[in-house]
C-alpha cells in the first residue's frame, strides 16, 4: 500500500481503525495522512505538563475488551494469534456480531430454531487478504465433551467455506454463563501463509 505519514500518523490511524480498511488492502490505493498523529497531541502534551489526560485507546466494545483481557490473562496455545484477530475487527463489526449472537439466544430461547446446535459467524476483514472467521456458539446443556465436537464442526464448516487464515470459535453457556464466555476454540486455516499446526479446543 502507498502512504504518506510517519510512524506517529500509523499509530493514530490504528487506533481509529485497527487496522480494519477492507478493499483498500489490495494495493491500488492511496492513504495521505500525514497529520493525524495532531489527535494525539493533547495525551503527550498533557503528560510533559504533568496534566492527566485520557490515554487513547483502540475502540473496542465493553465485551470485546472483557475477551482481549480473558485471552492476554489465560495466555493458552496461540493466544497472540488469536488476539491479533480480536484486534482486527472493526468497533462497528464488534457491535454487529455482539447483535447477532444475542438474537441468536433469544430466538433459541424461544425455540424459534431449526436446529439442536446454532451459531452465528462473521468473516473479519471482509474483502481483506488476510482474513478470518468469527463464529458465537450459544449452548445449553450439553457436556464438555458434545460442546467441543460442535465447535470442533463449526469451526470446520466456516474453514471450508471461506479460504481463511483460521477460525475462532467462541462457546457461550447459555444456562450458566460465565463472562465474557465459557470456552475458545481456535482452528488453523488454508489460505496461503495461515499457521500450521493442530487445533485447539480449550475451556477456560
Amino acid at each position: 500500500m502507498q502512504y504518506n505519514g510517519d510512524e506517529m500518523d500509523l499509530l493514530a490511524f490504528y487506533l481509529d481503525t485497527g487496522f480494519s480498511i477492507g478493499e483498500w488492502e489490495g494495493g491500488q490505493h492511496f492513504i495521505s495522512m500525514a497529520g493525524k498523529s495532531t489527535e494525539l497531541d493533547p495525551f503527550f502534551v498533557g503528560r510533559a505538563d504533568g496534566v492527566s489526560v485520557p490515554k487513547p485507546r483502540l475502540k473496542l466494545t465493553d465485551w470485546w475488551r472483557a475477551i482481549l483481557s480473558r485471552i492476554s490473562w489465560a495466555k493458552l496455545g496461540f493466544w497472540t494469534e488469536i488476539t491479533y484477530i480480536f484486534l482486527s475487527v472493526a468497533h462497528g463489526d464488534q457491535k454487529k456480531f455482539e447483535k447477532s449472537l444475542k438474537k441468536l439466544v433469544g430466538r433459541i430461547r424461544q425455540g424459534k430454531v431449526p436446529h439442536r446446535h446454532n451459531c452465528v459467524t462473521m468473516i473479519s476483514g471482509t474483502r481483506s487478504v488476510r482474513q478470518y472467521a468469527l463464529v458465537g456458539f450459544p449452548y445449553r446443556a450439553a457436556t464438555r465433551d458434545e460442546r467441543n465436537r460442535m465447535m470442533n464442526h463449526f469451526a470446520a464448516e466456516a474453514e471450508e467455506n471461506t479460504l481463511v487464515h483460521g477460525v475462532v470459535v467462541l462457546g457461550i453457556n447459555m444456562d450458566s454463563p460465565h463472562y465474557p464466555y465459557d470456552a475458545l476454540g481456535f482452528l488453523p486455516g488454508h489460505a496461503p501463509g495461515a499457521l500450521d499446526f493442530a487445533q485447539s479446543i480449550s475451556k477456560q
